[in-house]
């Protein structure tokens, strides 16, 4: 939780949100993160449902970025699932994130399945 609320410097109802988020996981889940020196610089997390590994809430230290940082973070997630027999895997990225769908495209994630967006009430 340390390293996410320094990575996204999130503001203390995020870190509530996310950490009661995590607590509710009944699911086979994994959280993974990478190193430089003692320094936790990318982080993410993976659960698996219904033979597949949903990859969540990959983030990068953006001083840190290609690095390989989050290409170890998501490997360590697909080591953990493939030990588990599980080689199916997915996760949603902002359309707009070129830094990480540069990553997943790099990582043979190329299939967009579908889009959406939030409304708020006016």
């Amino acid at each position: 939780m340390a390293a996410r609320r320094a990575i996204h410097d999130a503001s203390d109802e995020a870190m509530a949100i996310f950490s009661d988020m995590v607590a509710t996981l009944t699911l086979p889940r994994a959280f993974a993160r990478s190193r430089d020196g003692e320094t936790v610089v990318a982080i993410a997390y993976g659960v698996i449902c219904n033979g597949l590994l949903v990859i969540e809430s990959v983030a990068t230290d953006p001083k840190r970025r290609q690095q390989g940082h989050g290409r170890r973070t998501v490997g360590a997630l697909l080591d953990w699932a493939r030990g588990r027999g599980i080689t199916r895997s997915c996760l949603q990225v902002e359309a707009d994130n070129a830094p990480a769908r540069a990553l997943y495209d790099s990582l043979g994630y190329t299939t967009e399945l579908y889009r959406y967006h939030y409304r708020r009430k006016g």
